[in-house]
């Protein structure tokens, strides 16, 4: 019971703070603030079948918030290898791992590939 009760002050104590950070927040706090009151929603009434339906809301959210960040990222300054944060994520993973292909076609390929 008392693993209940600390899940329940976690998740209020997650809310509490994004409500307090407003307005500067992130889209992807607004959508984990969602889940985290699902999640509330769930642990408050501990009940399977909530369980049940929580987890296909959650699921729900998470695929809609994937969604929209790839569809977020479809600018032109992401798509810009000059620009986009992707580029050197991608060119420092290649080198790590020991591709040896172009790193222009790499580092022009990352904004496309991030969407993917």
């Amino acid at each position: 019971n008392r693993q209940w009760l600390g899940i329940l002050f976690s998740h209020l104590i997650f809310i509490g703070l994004r409500i307090w950070r407003q307005p500067n927040q992130f889209n992807s706090d607004i959508w984990a603030a969602l889940m985290d009151c699902v999640v509330l929603i769930v642990t408050s009434t501990n009940k399977q079948k909530n369980i049940k339906v929580s987890s296909v809301a959650v699921r729900k959210c998470l695929g809609i918030l994937y969604f929209a960040a790839g569809f977020w990222k479809l600018n032109t300054s992401h798509l810009n290898p000059e620009t986009s944060c992707s580029t050197i994520f991608f060119v420092t993973l290649a080198s790590r791992w020991g591709i040896n292909w172009p790193l222009r076609f790499i580092a022009h390929a990352a904004g496309f590939v991030t969407i993917l």
